[in-house]
């Protein structure tokens, strides 16, 4: 039977604003109006029933365990974002704290807050891919190439990879005849043709006007040259057209090994460059090999 004291305690859980649990060895002993109301879940359907049901899966449910158990041993609490299930089945994400009701001993019970954090952290992935990729192709964007160019070199010497370097052959006489919008078309366009043709492991990134370059990890120097060939056929076939128009542009590709040698992606992009620019003097459209 309930006493006065858990009857007082459950009255302050529904008068907060927030979700509250208090959950021992794993099952939920006390939930508050707010909690039930944000999981969509009766009251009687959660009390005496295991925390997993919160939680997506299984393997979401041991993720968490596996998360919060050193937080609470290290600092004694716990504080971070996490995935879970409402009754209905939907997926949210919630700021999830949790502190033990006596400090240092979880066997007395844990008490979580709870909320929904989705829009929160849908304005921060929003802003977070702003940040980091083109408006226009929808690419990464130079900032953060460099960022994944830099981290990847620094490990070249244990982990090899190759970098394109890719400028396209007769741009500005799309810009000059077509104007900008046909100019943003055709970028866009040939965006999607480069992605298209890499592997989900591979990174293209639009470094600003028509220059792009690829992260190729784990790619050695023959199997790169073929998706650098086959990058180039994709752009040299595309043809754009525009207001009555037909519009081509090619395709001057660099390539570099990268293997240790290279001390930060500044180097890798330098000699990816000056590739693309022999490629771009031996005639245009085609691929170079940068020097060793």
């Amino acid at each position: 039977m309930r006493d006065a004291q858990q009857d007082g305690m459950q009255a302050v859980m529904d008068n907060a604003e927030v979700g509250l649990a208090l959950t021992r060895e794993g099952n939920f002993e006390m939930v508050s109006r707010q909690f039930c109301t944000t999981f969509g879940i009766e009251r009687d359907r959660l009390v005496g029933q295991s925390t997993r049901v919160i939680h997506p899966s299984d393997e979401a449910y041991d993720e968490f365990s596996a998360r919060a158990r050193p937080s609470f041993m290290q600092h004694g609490h716990f504080d971070g974002e996490v995935m879970l299930k409402r009754g209905d089945g939907q997926i949210f994400w919630a700021r999830m704290r949790g502190r033990a009701v006596v400090p240092g001993d979880r066997t007395r019970g844990t008490i979580w807050v709870i909320a929904d954090a989705t829009q929160e952290k849908d304005q921060r992935d929003r802003l977070s891919y702003a940040a980091s990729h083109d408006r226009l192709t929808g690419l990464v964007n130079r900032a953060a190439f460099e960022a994944m160019l830099d981290e990847a070199t620094a490990k070249a010497a244990e982990a090899p990879f190759c970098a394109l370097f890719i400028d396209l052959d007769r741009f500005k006489q799309v810009n000059d005849t077509g104007g900008h919008a046909a100019g943003d078309a055709l970028l866009r366009d040939i965006a999607h043709a480069l992605k298209a043709q890499l592997r989900n492991s591979d990174t293209v990134a639009r470094l600003g006007g028509d220059e792009f370059a690829v992260l190729l990890p784990k790619c050695p120097i023959g199997r790169s040259r073929e998706l650098a060939e086959k990058l180039r056929a994709a752009v040299d076939s595309y043809r754009l057209q525009w207001e009555g128009e037909s519009y081509s542009v090619g395709a001057s590709i660099g390539l570099v090994a990268v293997n240790g040698v290279h001390a930060n992606a500044a180097e890798v992009l330098r000699a990816a460059d000056e590739a693309c620019y022999a490629a771009k003097r031996s005639g245009r459209n085609q691929v170079a090999l940068a020097a060793a």
